[in-house]
């Protein structure tokens, strides 16, 4: 998911900067890839938030992640490598 979300950043900037300065190399791969964006919504490979099903599941995750043994344990190790922030 981490890799995901790094890549979905890269991209957002590469796009951003397509659209302010367009060129022959960037700006195809912009346009196919929201075409193929656009084409996964219309197919429905694209999950819909608002339905039922989707609710079910999200908040049956969000259930498992909150009972997990290890939720404490993620909580004090990040309350272990903070540090005080001076005020």
């Amino acid at each position: 998911m981490g890799a995901a979300y790094i890549l979905g950043i890269l991209w957002e900037r590469v796009s951003r900067e397509s659209l302010r300065h367009p060129d022959a190399e960037t700006t195809p791969l912009l346009a196919a890839g929201l075409a193929l964006s656009v084409a996964m919504a219309r197919l429905g490979l694209v999950p819909d938030a608002h339905t039922a099903e989707f609710k079910h599941e999200a908040q049956r995750q969000a259930r498992a992640v909150a009972a997990s043994d290890r939720a404490t344990d993620d909580q004090d190790f990040v309350e272990h490598i903070s540090e005080d922030w001076p005020e």
